[in-house]
């Protein structure tokens, strides 16, 4: 009986043992999960702020440009503001047909018409449209590298 009284608190000691450890290891896995997620949070933030930071600039930007593009127009239609093109000139010859007059191709007297104020003005809007599809793009691909940047600088610390 003595012996079983012994043997049983031995593994009475043994289990309090493993069960000491257990509770040591559910504790340092909870402060490793804890680490983690902090640092998940911070990433996360930091991203945030790369992002609004790319944002706020693209913002800034479509503003400067908005302005510019409503100030460019009011100029058009007031005529303050031209816009020309090249143009070649016409020769009535043998067969009828135009040919290319030597200032057309770009020499000093170069013949060139003016646009009416409307037409200029949606030529300009047109080009600015195309610009504003590239800042956007560029506003994306911006975006996608400050957070990249942002990982990239985490995984290297």
């Amino acid at each position: 009986m003595a012996l079983v009284w012994v043997q049983g608190n031995r593994y009475e000691r043994e289990l309090a043992e493993l069960r000491e450890q257990v509770a040591g290891e559910r504790e340092a896995a909870a402060r490793a999960e804890a680490d983690q997620v902090k640092k998940y949070r911070e990433l996360e933030g930091n991203a945030r702020e790369a992002i609004a930071a790319v944002l706020k600039h693209a913002k800034e930007e479509r503003d400067r440009e908005e302005n510019a593009a409503a100030t460019a127009r009011a100029e058009y239609l007031a005529g303050t503001r031209r816009m020309s093109i090249a143009v070649r000139s016409c020769q009535a010859g043998a067969g009828g047909g135009a040919t290319a007059d030597s200032a057309a191709a770009g020499g000093v007297g170069e013949a060139r018409a003016e646009l009416a104020p409307e037409p200029a003005a949606v030529l300009d809007a047109i080009a600015r449209d195309g610009d504003r599809g590239i800042r956007d793009a560029n506003t994306c691909i911006d975006a996608y590298n400050a957070v990249r940047d942002t990982l990239n600088q985490a995984q290297q610390e």
